[in-house]
């Protein structure tokens, strides 16, 4: 039987899929590297650690499996990254990633300058950790690094390149570069124009399921791969999120509780323009509406790292008793935020605080919060289904937080019951590419069964009433900084 490797690059590791003809997965492998923030604002990686990772899980995914039933492999990875390579393809430091908030003035400038060009041209306006801000902000403070640039890549491009030695992105990741004309589905020439920019700094561009090349050959022979591996472009995180959830017709919605939280939903037609919202390019429909908040499952991972909780599972289910019992209020904003605030200002807060509260409390106020936030994106991009919202993430595995995220949003939700994100989602990008089976089809039939999550019906109204407390408290929280 014939197999598919999809490998998403993710923030905190690299997780590679091995999935077969049926949807079924067959082998997992998973490496962690780290962020580092040399300075405020400031998330790095190295992608020499993505090389290693690469190499690493590969090898460990591989083990005891057939290598020669592999026929394609395909990615999803972290978006908005600046991967800058020399004249001999070696990467130029580390790469700015997503979360990046250095560029937040140059940013501000673009929305303040620039802003009707670029939402006509782009669909979006300009967020500090897009593409664009940030190379127009490193340009300015490192001419030296500016002067050795060659090359510019998305995170999830890099890694093709080092299979096939070829350089190529896709529509969906082009999207968030802030340089990408999602109706053309080319990079935009007013854009280049106007930030000095020559396009020969960005690989060519090509749909998802196009086949960049093949693994080179003395990659194949170290891992026992035929020499006729496709290599498949893939897709950003997100993109590759809902195709790997079923997210895949016009009106459906889907949620992903990870270290970012989203909501998307796919359209056939550009809707009009909201600044809360992205617009990203995706296979079919044509358009994805997507919402980030920056900060979702990672709150939860910064509580239990700050109170040395190491069993976060034990603790989602010890907050049982929580449930419409908790007064305190957090605000879920650790990196600033997106949307529905573009505000990398904004900042984290307890609120509602008494001397009988306990660690419990405040990390159950932690997960209301995150949901809150997912509401209010919802709410503003006024996101709409008569079918469950589709939920996928870390956050989606705790029944906890599942109930609890249905009860806020008043709705049914359902979980896939192979729910391996991005991941599973670019190995049925790499199935399609090899076989021309369209990625709805594949997807459709990798997803037949779901679990069924329904709100805690006595518990709607009190929830309904708590958000609206919830939703007065950033402009309060950010008054104190101004």
């Amino acid at each position: 039987m014939n197999t598919y490797i999809g490998i998403d690059l993710g923030t905190s590791g690299m997780k590679l899929l091995l999935v077969d003809e049926t949807g079924r997965v067959l082998s997992r492998a998973k490496e962690p590297y780290a962020v580092s923030s040399p300075e405020p604002y400031a998330s790095e990686q190295d992608p020499a650690d993505w090389e290693e990772a690469l190499w690493n899980g590969l090898e460990a995914l591989l083990d005891n499996q057939d290598p020669s039933t592999v026929k394609a492999i395909s990615f999803s990875g972290q978006m908005h990254g600046v991967v800058a390579l020399d004249e001999d393809y070696r990467p130029l430091g580390p790469a700015w990633l997503w979360n990046d908030g250095r560029a937040k003035d140059v940013s501000a400038n673009i929305n303040a300058r620039d802003h009707d060009l670029v939402v006509k041209e782009t669909g979006n306006i300009s967020y500090p950790g897009f593409s664009l801000p940030k190379i127009v902000y490193h340009r300015k403070i490192d001419h030296e690094w500016w002067d050795a640039v060659r090359h510019i890549l998305l995170p999830k491009d890099y890694l093709s390149f080092l299979l096939t030695h070829r350089l190529g992105s896709e529509y969906s990741d082009a999207s968030g570069t802030l340089l990408f004309n999602p109706r053309t589905r080319n990079y935009s020439r007013p854009l280049l124009k106007l930030f000095k920019l020559d396009a020969d700094l960005f690989p060519p561009l090509y749909p998802s399921t196009y086949c960049l090349g093949y693994v080179k050959e003395d990659i194949a022979t170290r891992y026992g791969l035929n020499e006729d591996v496709k290599v498949i472009m893939g897709a950003a995180d997100n993109i590759a999120a809902a195709i790997g959830i079923g997210v895949t017709k016009e009106k459906m919605v889907g949620i992903s509780l990870g270290t970012s939280g989203t909501v998307f939903s796919p359209v056939n037609r550009i809707p009009t323009h909201n600044d809360s919202m992205h617009l990203f390019a995706f296979p079919d429909p044509a358009y994805l509406r997507l919402g980030c908040m920056l900060s979702s499952a990672s709150c939860l991972a910064w509580w239990a790292n700050l109170t040395k909780e190491k069993d976060i599972g034990a603790l989602l289910d010890s907050l049982e008793p929580l449930l419409g019992n908790n007064l305190v209020y957090f605000l879920p904003y650790l990196n600033g935020e997106r949307c529905p605030h573009n505000d990398p200002e904004a900042s984290g807060a307890f609120l509602g605080l008494r001397m009988q509260n306990d660690e419990k409390d405040l990390a159950f106020a932690v997960i209301e919060g995150v949901c809150f936030g997912i509401k209010e994106m919802i709410e503003t991009g006024k996101l709409i289904s008569s079918l469950p919202f589709i939920l996928t993430g870390g956050g989606a595995k705790s029944s906890l937080w599942a109930k609890l995220l249905a009860t806020v949003l008043d709705h049914d939700l359902a979980i896939p019951s192979i729910d391996e994100g991005p991941g599973y989602g670019a190995a049925i990008i790499a199935y399609s590419g090899h076989t021309g089976e369209s990625l709805s089809s594949i997807s459709k039939r990798f997803n037949q069964k779901r679990t069924l999550v329904k709100p805690i019906e006595e518990l709607v109204p009190y929830y309904k009433k708590r958000y609206q407390s919830y939703l007065k408290l950033y402009p309060i929280e950010r008054r104190l900084f101004e």
